[in-house]
């Protein structure tokens, strides 16, 4: 059973599990809805025997630290008497899982795709993703620092996304932490782990601390991943698009395709490619897939806006 275990304006923190050796501190990701989603990896972690605490942002508020100074008093006593304490997210929610592993008082992180800061004083020379969900009253300071981070941190990112790796990069000056290297997975190097078995035999060997082992499961996946042989694909296709060699590039979306389907940036880039070559219907067919992929989009929204009128002109 699910229990909520503490609650404030900016975030609510609920606990399942039964007195394991493990406690998993997982953090939520943007836009999370714990109602249809419950505790975020609950299920998948307490099947490996862990104890979860569930960490959710009310919104996309990048875990401040005068919410999460509460929550962090509010936890430990009920942090205490546990082996080890993994702290556990993807993206806003790997930026939380670090930029509060001390104040957890975490053995180990596993932070996919984190971000170092989204302060655009900081970032928007170089990452302008996340700008829109600064709030200077919250999130003044944000930077992950050498304080912030508390036991060994795992970073997975991926070293072609050079968004993500800089900011996996800036992380990792400050202190003791590990990059796993995502090759051709953007920023879901989550794909790799979806698998139960994996994530298992991953979180094992991180929590032994056998980070070869590690690796070697991770790469293991990563290479066996439609999701990774589709991506790479479409990267290749957007550098054939780049160069003008639009020919190439539509044989290779196709490709990419045919590997996977479950994000929108593939059909991103067929659009633009159907649109290169005047096929608008194709385009605004590519445009609507990826739309139904990222339904709270605004870019993509734009993009779909943009084809309906080229081809109404």
């Amino acid at each position: 059973m699910v229990h909520k275990v503490y609650e404030d304006a900016e975030t609510s923190v609920y606990f399942k599990g039964n007195n394991q050796k493990v406690a998993a501190i997982s953090y939520s990701s943007m836009g999370y809805n714990f109602k249809e989603k419950g505790i975020p990896g609950g299920e998948i972690l307490t099947s490996f025997g862990y104890d979860v605490f569930g960490v959710v942002a009310k919104r996309n508020n990048w875990f401040p630290v005068s919410s999460m100074q509460r929550v962090a008093a509010a936890l430990a006593p009920r942090l205490i008497g546990y082996d080890n304490r993994l702290s556990y997210g993807s993206s806003m929610g790997a930026y939380g899982a670090i930029k509060h592993s001390a104040r957890m008082n975490s053995d180990v992180t596993l932070a996919l795709a984190p971000q170092y800061s989204i302060d655009p004083a900081l970032v928007s020379g170089w990452d302008r993703r996340y700008l829109r969900f600064f709030d200077s009253s919250l999130n003044s300071g944000m930077e992950i620092n050498k304080l912030d981070l508390g036991g060994r941190v795992v970073v997975v990112a991926d070293p072609m996304f050079e968004k993500d790796i800089r900011h996996a990069r800036l992380i990792a000056e400050n202190g003791e932490v590990e990059i796993v290297p995502g090759f051709g997975c953007g920023h879901l190097v989550i794909q790799p782990l979806a698998s139960k078995l994996v994530l298992a035999k991953f979180l094992s060997a991180i929590l032994s601390g056998d980070m070869n082992e590690a690796k070697i499961i991770y790469r293991k996946s990563r290479k066996a991943s439609s999701y990774y042989r589709g991506n790479l694909l479409r990267v290749l296709a957007d550098r054939q698009f780049a160069r003008g060699d639009i020919t190439s590039a539509a044989r290779t979306i196709e490709l990419s395709l045919l590997a996977h389907t479950k994000t929108s940036a593939p059909f991103v880039t067929a659009s633009r490619i159907h649109q290169k070559l005047g096929e608008y219907d194709k385009a605004i067919d590519a445009a609507l897939e990826a739309q139904q992929r990222a339904p709270k989009s605004q870019w993509i929204a734009n993009i779909v806006q943009e084809l309906r009128s080229l081809e109404s002109a």
